[in-house]
């Protein structure tokens, strides 16, 4: 990440930019730089396809939400990432952020396209035992930096009994841990 001299030599904060920042000067591209490719006071940045806002410096894309941190004169550690609070990845206002470890910021993560479940951390499990197919439903959570997961067999259960078990599991572990503290946000898993 850059620091906070070169970036304030290119962007300044700005409330009513989509990206959070704009530009200090002109951006010049071309073999001699004559072509003018942004204007002073553009909104900086382009939004990638992974919905964040992002800005080129020096050939490196950086996410506008750490400009924005750095700008303010703060720093990131290692391991810590900016958590959008209210979840929107276009809100870059310094109050919308909290600096969070990448685990409890995965704790907010929207359900994974693949999940085919319809519930977050409940997947089906299928292998093959000495030519017997045996079927479960898995709830799995974290818990002190380990996946934890419970199965719950679907030849002994049924599907329906044996889905409904790790569900109820899963819901359960993640209201316990959210008591000790874990931080799992309401938006996790929509």
């Amino acid at each position: 990440m850059y620091s906070y001299n070169i970036l304030s030599k290119l962007f300044y904060i700005s409330q009513d930019s989509p990206s959070g920042i704009r530009r200090i000067e002109d951006a010049f591209s071309g073999r001699h730089y004559h072509i003018i490719v942004a204007k002073k006071d553009d909104v900086a940045g382009f939004k990638d396809s992974d919905g964040y806002w992002r800005v080129s410096v020096s050939g490196k894309n950086l996410v506008t939400s750490r400009v924005v941190w750095v700008l303010s004169g703060n720093n990131l550690k290692s391991g810590f990432v900016i958590d959008h609070i209210d979840g929107d990845k276009d809100n870059n206002i310094l109050s919308n952020f909290r600096i969070v470890p990448i685990c409890i910021n995965s704790r907010n993560k929207r359900k994974r396209i693949t999940n085919s479940s319809g519930t977050t951390g409940v997947y089906k499990y299928t292998q093959n035992r000495n030519g017997k197919q045996e079927c479960y439903w898995i709830a799995s959570w974290c818990e002190n930096f380990k996946k934890r997961t419970k199965s719950f067999s679907v030849n002994k259960y049924g599907e329906d009994k044996a889905f409904k078990l790790a569900v109820e599991l899963r819901n359960i572990k993640i209201t316990e841990l959210n008591a000790s503290g874990y931080d799992y946000s309401e938006r996790h898993g929509l």
